[in-house]
């Protein structure tokens, strides 16, 4: 009977998947920080009467906030 030599191949895709993840990862966090910056200069461009309209739901004012 011939003898047939077994080959094995072994492949790290873990390893490539994790950096994937950091990477992308990374990405979003950058993103967030941009959008959260953005947001704040949006917000502190406002007038301080639409800051108090906007941070109260359907329009309710509490008595010290109407002048």
């Amino acid at each position: 009977m011939p003898d047939f030599p077994i080959v094995i191949k072994a492949t790290d895709q873990f390893s490539a998947a994790m950096k994937t993840m950091r990477d992308s990862t990374q990405r979003f966090t950058k993103d967030m920080e941009g959008m959260q910056s953005r947001l704040e200069e949006a917000e502190n461009s406002l007038p301080r009467r639409e800051k108090e309209r906007r941070s109260f739901p359907d329009g309710i004012f509490p008595i010290y906030a109407v002048k």
